[in-house]
């Protein structure tokens, strides 16, 4: 069954899904209509998780956290982002984090972080550090590069606490930015629940 349209009780009214209409197989048996998880995470905003070993299925937030740089190794990490284990990278503060996603040559170009994540979580939580001795980082997060919920500016060798909800979100997207000329880092660290 193609899905094209799908109506939002909130706005009371039908909403077009993508410009392209999308194969979600949804089934329809002895009168039952069976929703793949992609279809419930993302429409339906509340992502679906299996805890195999209990034999538990969970709606909305996971009990267990799944590491952002784990996950977007895992699936697919995109920008100018790179996964980093480097102890100078991880090690703010005096503590290391042992594994963070890296942004590098900040100035005033977009350098942007970018996983999918189909819906699949509710929350992602954790911290950007501003590696710079001397420059602001101005960091926008969001969905997608036209999807920005939150903005701010992060001083030198601060941290920023992020908490963003990301009920049917279908990517994880951090966009930062420095003065033009700069090349400065900023290290990201998280999870995603």
């Amino acid at each position: 069954m193609t899905m094209s349209q799908i109506y939002d009780e909130r706005l009371d009214d039908y909403v077009d899904t993508d410009e392209e209409a999308e194969d979600y197989g949804i089934i329809e048996f002895d009168e039952k209509l069976y929703l793949p998880v992609r279809f419930v995470n993302y429409y339906m905003e509340t992502p679906v998780h299996y805890k195999r070993r209990d034999g538990i299925v969970e709606l909305g937030e996971a009990s267990e956290k799944t590491n952002i740089h784990d996950y977007a190794v895992e699936v697919e990490l995109q920008g100018n982002a790179t996964a980093t284990k480097s102890a100078n990278d991880v090690t703010i503060d005096g503590e290391n984090y042992e594994k963070a996603i890296k942004l590098e040559n900040i100035n005033s170009a977009n350098t942007e972080l970018y996983t999918r994540t189909y819906g699949q979580f509710s929350t992602a939580e954790g911290f950007i550090y501003n590696k710079s001795k001397e420059e602001d980082i101005t960091i926008f997060m969001g969905d997608y590069e036209d999807t920005v919920v939150e903005e701010v500016t992060i001083k030198p060798r601060e941290t920023y606490e992020f908490k963003l909800d990301m009920s049917g979100y279908r990517g994880f997207y951090i966009n930062a930015k420095a003065e033009p000329g700069k090349s400065e880092t900023a290290i990201v660290v998280g999870d995603f629940y």
